[in-house]
């Protein structure tokens, strides 16, 4: 029904001949106006729900997803964390403002490259307090939790 496709790196003038060589039906979003390589890609079928997008960043774009009778389902954010601190923190902060403006339902789907404990690997490394302890942060106060996936991190 949706599909959602994270760090593309597609390049906006190549991303509609490319979007036209997948042969995929439906409609589509992406986050162009706020990276030129768009992070995100989100397809689905409007023959089936709606997708309507409420904000995008650099690092995120959240959509309420309905049914046809545009009935509420849940909320939908993709997330492609970037790989510098600071800019972390500039993702946690948004996905706390997120959730104060929404009730009901809420599904995030992506790449947060970030780890939860010491424990948890990066490139072979243990990894220090400082690169987790906002996350973890962030998950209290909007009360998230990881899903095993099998990945190995958030």
């Amino acid at each position: 029904m949706i599909t959602v496709l994270i760090e593309t790196g597609v390049n906006k003038h190549k991303a509609y001949k490319i979007k036209g060589k997948l042969h995929l039906k439906g409609m589509f979003m992406n986050n162009y106006q706020n990276h030129e390589n768009g992070r995100f890609w989100i397809w689905w079928n409007n023959k089936k729900v709606e997708v309507r997008k409420i904000s995008s960043s650099m690092q995120n774009i959240h959509c309420g997803v309905y049914d046809l009778q545009s009935n509420f389902l849940y909320w939908l954010t993709a997330i492609y964390g970037l790989n510098y601190l600071e800019k972390k923190k500039k993702l946690w902060y948004e996905l706390e403002q997120i959730h104060l403006s929404q009730h009901g339902p809420w599904f995030l789907i992506g790449d947060f490259n970030n780890v939860l404990k010491a424990m948890d690997m990066s490139s072979g490394n243990l990894v220090q307090e400082k690169e987790y302890k906002d996350i973890i942060s962030m998950m209290n106060r909007t009360n998230l939790s990881e899903m095993d996936t099998g990945g190995g991190g958030v």
